[in-house]
């Protein structure tokens, strides 16, 4: 509930000033296999240290979120898409070189991530939401580990 409240509150913000505000949804890969391969606990490991590298990869102003099981949203206000693809690249790149020690050793994961802007693509907060969700799984249909920006074209 506090990431729809804040994502309201962005969208509200971008169109009384005319800014843009970006979402970044991220879903980590093979999640799945990789819980049942290295169990539960493992796979808590995994979601602390994810949120920890979004945490130290975005800015102030930002809102990272865990969206729901695997996924995760990054609310970027007074972010155009240009710049929403540099950061959601630089998250990209950062969890998927994050060494993660379960005590055992040294596991990684990579995330597909998609984005939206408003008002580039959308002036309304379900699409937005359902387009960088449109975005996410194009990435994931490209072999995973991707960043891809919407497009009426995916």
């Amino acid at each position: 509930r506090t990431f729809q409240d804040h994502l309201s509150k962005e969208i509200t913000r971008s169109q009384r000033y005319n800014h843009s505000v970006s979402l970044l949804l991220m879903d980590i890969d093979h999640f799945k296999n990789f819980n049942d391969t290295y169990g539960h606990q493992t796979g808590d490991l995994v979601l602390q240290e994810v949120a920890r590298s979004l945490t130290d990869t975005i800015r102030l102003n930002d809102v990272a979120a865990r969206y729901g099981g695997e996924e995760f949203a990054v609310i970027l206000p007074e972010t155009s898409p240009d710049k929403a693809s540099l950061i959601g690249e630089r998250i990209r790149r950062k969890i998927e070189s994050t060494a993660i020690n379960n005590g055992k050793q040294n596991l990684s994961v990579t995330v597909s991530i998609g984005c939206s802007t408003i008002p580039d693509h959308t002036k309304n907060k379900q699409e937005i939401i359902n387009f960088a969700d449109t975005a996410m799984y194009h990435s994931k249909k490209q072999g995973r580990n991707k960043f891809t920006l919407y497009s009426k074209k995916i």
